[in-house]
């Protein structure tokens, strides 16, 4: 049996869940849902939605004091942590405040995980971080080595290092440091897409390319289908269409995938891919750990492309409508 205060926190999580789906997909549009999947996107297009300008960060406050107060204290809050950082352990991956000392995620030294995720925070704070993000574009300049032979996590390195620099790009007026780094770190990444059906392994060492050390493991369906974002931006800036498609290719695997046995209600999924057939495996349903982000991303997708792909917004749309996400054979989620 499944006790009480066990249910109770699934049914609240689940009607959390429901709610957000929810809201999501009236805040889109009331468009009747298609039927079918798109086409895929020809190569010479790629549709995209970007703000003309970047919004001043300073626009919204007026003369309210309160709001000015507010905004100083999270600057200084943020210029507290990073002199801790930069003066114990700058170029490290994280900060340890107590031991004041740093750490690295990765085998082979550090690849400034903090460093290159704080480049955007720094950039929107603008004036009162200059001088602080004057020395971390620095360090990317100087510092920021890919040439490691270690293992470097697929996931992390796509939403924290290549995200974090063409965020950088974006907010900086284009600056093309970032973008060569950004360029550089994607293209070393491409090798870790070599399996059967393009789907990216979990860890990736620089010097193995093209031929991963990958043993058949099975693949994260959160962290497979967490990387879109990114890649297509990338596309999106430079116009080599190989980052798009290689993103692209894993999303027509879970596409073709939620039409197998494992999928609940036709969207809610197994957190686990299995490489080489293409499928999920039979496996815990979550909204958690391993299964959050590839529920994010599907929304996020559907807008990044001006909302030309609603086969994302129709799979939000059925997980919202979902009999199981209340129900109580919900179990794992």
């Amino acid at each position: 049996m499944i006790g009480c205060n066990r249910l109770q926190r699934i049914a609240a999580l689940a009607s959390v869940s429901l709610i957000f789906f929810l809201l999501c997909v009236k805040y889109l549009d009331t468009t009747q849902l298609r039927t079918r999947w798109l086409a895929p996107i020809p190569e010479n297009e790629t549709p995209w939605s970007l703000p003309t300008e970047t919004p001043d960060i300073n626009s919204d406050i007026d003369n309210n004091q309160t709001d000015v107060k507010r905004r100083d204290a999270v600057v200084a809050a943020f210029k507290h942590a990073w002199a801790g950082y930069e003066r114990d352990a700058f170029g490290c991956d994280e900060y340890r405040p107590v031991s004041r000392t740093g750490k690295n995620l990765t085998t082979d030294r550090g690849i400034g995980y903090m460093i290159i995720d704080a480049l955007d925070t720094m950039l929107i704070m603008g004036e009162p971080l200059r001088k602080e993000y004057l020395r971390a574009r620095h360090w990317v300049e100087t510092e920021l080595d890919f040439d490691r032979d270690g293992r470097y996590s697929t996931f992390e390195i796509t939403i924290r290092v290549l995200g974090g620099l063409l965020s950088a790009y974006a907010l900086s007026n284009n600056d093309e440091l970032y973008l060569r780094r950004a360029q550089e770190l994607a293209d070393r990444l491409l090798p870790a897409f070599n399996t059967p059906h393009g789907l990216p392994i979990p860890n990736v060492n620089f010097h193995s390319e093209p031929n991963p050390n990958w043993g058949g493991e099975p693949i994260s369906t959160a962290e497979a289908a967490t990387l879109q974002l990114e890649f297509k931006y990338l596309t999106h800036i430079t116009g080599k269409d190989v980052y798009w498609k290689t993103a692209e290719k894993v999303m027509d695997v879970v596409k073709k995938a939620l039409k197998g046995e494992n999928v609940v209600d036709g969207a809610l999924v197994p957190i686990n891919l299995n490489a080489n057939s293409g499928e999920f495996y039979y496996s815990d349903i979550r909204l958690g750990s391993r299964g959050d982000s590839y529920y994010e991303y599907l929304l996020k997708q559907y807008i990044q492309t001006n909302r030309t792909e609603p086969v994302y917004r129709e799979v939000c749309t059925l997980i919202s409508l979902s009999p199981t996400v209340l129900s109580e054979k919900a179990i794992h989620i």
